[in-house]
């Protein structure tokens, strides 16, 4: 199964192809504009190389978050648009599901932690293997960062962090958790599309994949606009 995945849940906007558990093409940029500018042309131009169209494609599939607002509902319009004209079916993966993907070959607790500003990170727990998820320990959640190291201390072993919100609560983490606290390298630290790609292969397995129609951004509270007008 040929499959273009996108993130765009975090600072990072990434896009990926891959065939089965084949890689095919990455791109992957974290610089200073808007994901609106720079989604469409980096697809194009990742597929321009690879000499591949959208219509290539026997799957789409999208990080739909937590995250960003703006960035969730950029990758969601883009995914329905690509989507659409040729009815393919697409991958509605977690982005803190994608965000561990990277990271299990770690053996062990991995954390992906994304800020989520107002002294708040989205964050879930997962137990890694062998380059697999081997469980998901609880919901994703958006929770202070004191209150996530309170309850992995009770684990009583090490945990790995990734995420865009090492680089901002990384102190805060290593003051609470001491030894126990251990972070992916830069390389493996942010969003990559193609574990996103990873993921929605196994999701395709599963017959789990939606149609275009279907696919929503996941959001674990309220965007500030819609507290402020009360919108749900």
């Amino acid at each position: 199964m040929r499959i273009l995945a996108l993130d765009t849940s975090g600072l990072v906007v990434s896009a990926a192809v891959a065939e089965d558990e084949s890689l095919i093409a990455e791109t992957f940029l974290q610089y200073q504009k808007t994901h609106s500018q720079t989604l469409l042309p980096l697809i194009a131009d990742m597929l321009g190389q690879i000499e591949m169209d959208v219509g290539d494609m026997d799957a789409l599939a999208l990080a739909v978050g937590p995250g960003s607002f703006t960035g969730l509902r950029i990758g969601v319009c883009t995914v329905k648009g690509l989507a659409m004209p040729e009815g393919i079916p697409v991958a509605p993966v977690p982005t803190l599901d994608a965000l561990a993907q990277t990271c299990a070959l770690y053996g062990g607790l991995v954390c992906p932690i994304m800020d989520a500003r107002r002294d708040q990170v989205y964050t879930a727990l997962y137990r890694t293997s062998r380059g697999h998820i081997r469980e998901k320990l609880n919901d994703d959640g958006a929770l202070p960062v004191d209150e996530l190291c309170e309850g992995l201390n009770g684990y009583g072993e090490p945990v790995l962090f990734c995420g865009d919100g090492v680089n901002v609560y990384r102190d805060n983490i290593l003051k609470m958790m001491g030894e126990h606290a251990i972070f992916a390298p830069p390389a493996q630290r942010l969003q990559r599309a193609s574990s996103v790609a990873f993921l929605a292969g196994k999701m395709a397995g599963e017959g789990k994949l939606v149609s275009h129609r279907e696919l929503a951004p996941h959001y674990l509270r309220q965007s500030q606009a819609e507290q402020r007008y009360g919108k749900g």
